[in-house]
């Protein structure tokens, strides 16, 4: 087991906070999501706004920030409001 996996073990018994919050995670990956979305975009500058987690007058970035789900979960997320479409 890493030492990331026994900090979140130790944790969830803790109730303390782990090294690393989803937060944390959530971030580190959105930098990554959002590079390669330029690359797709012909390495085009994007201007993001970090609050609203959206493109600044971008709609075909903003359209790209989102997937379709598959059947039966899109019908499912959809009942939930959180499906794209």
């Amino acid at each position: 087991m890493d030492l990331h996996e026994r900090n979140f073990l130790d944790c969830v018994k803790s109730r303390k906070q782990p090294n690393a919050t989803v937060e944390d995670g959530h971030y580190a990956a959105a930098a990554c999501h959002l590079a390669n979305l330029s690359l797709r975009l012909g390495g085009r500058t994007l201007r993001w706004d970090a609050e609203r987690e959206d493109f600044v007058g971008d709609r075909q970035a903003s359209a790209m920030l989102v997937r379709p789900y598959s059947p039966p979960w899109d019908r499912e997320l959809r009942s939930l409001k959180l499906s794209p479409g």
